[in-house]
């Protein structure tokens, strides 16, 4: 991971602060980078952190988007603190289980992924079941990766 992450993250919402200020001259973005950063740095702590709908939905985007670029540890680090304070937000366990799967932890994508299959709505639960047996498959769990593939192919909803 890029040690210099949070500091990147910070620098940015700043300049992006400063580029695009809100109409009203309120900062927005800079306190939720600080919000954010302290959350982020500190891992090991119970969040009390609510974050707001376009918080979460600014971090899912920025997990998105690390993943896209091949970068699923910084991924991890900002969709963590998200998902203790949302441990039920299928979108965000989707991203995090993804995240870690591509960083090799397939033992704790395979723990997300199965919570959020068993929770997913039927719009989601095949993609989740999909990620959920790979996990399984690359833990070393074959069977148990089998038997989930079996388990998505039989509920699999005509519309997904």
């Amino acid at each position: 991971m890029n040690p210099h992450f949070a500091t990147d993250l910070e620098h940015h919402g700043a300049a992006r602060a400063r580029r695009d200020p809100p109409a009203d001259g309120r900062d927005t973005v800079a306190p939720f980078a600080q919000r954010t950063i302290g959350v982020i740095a500190d891992e090991t702590a119970e969040t009390t952190n609510t974050f707001t709908a376009p918080e979460r939905d600014a971090l899912v985007v920025l997990g998105y988007l690390h993943l896209e670029q091949a970068r699923p540890d910084e991924a991890a680090v900002l969709l963590r603190p998200l998902h203790r304070a949302r441990p039920h937000d299928g979108e965000v366990e989707r991203c995090l289980a993804l995240a870690e799967l591509a960083s090799g932890r397939t033992e704790v994508a395979a723990r997300l992924a199965a919570h959020a299959y068993t929770h997913a709505p039927a719009g989601v639960r095949t993609a989740m079941g999909l990620i959920y047996a790979k996990a399984l498959w690359l833990s070393g769990d074959e069977p148990g990766a089998r038997e989930v593939l079996l388990k998505v192919l039989a509920r699999k909803d005509p519309a997904e």
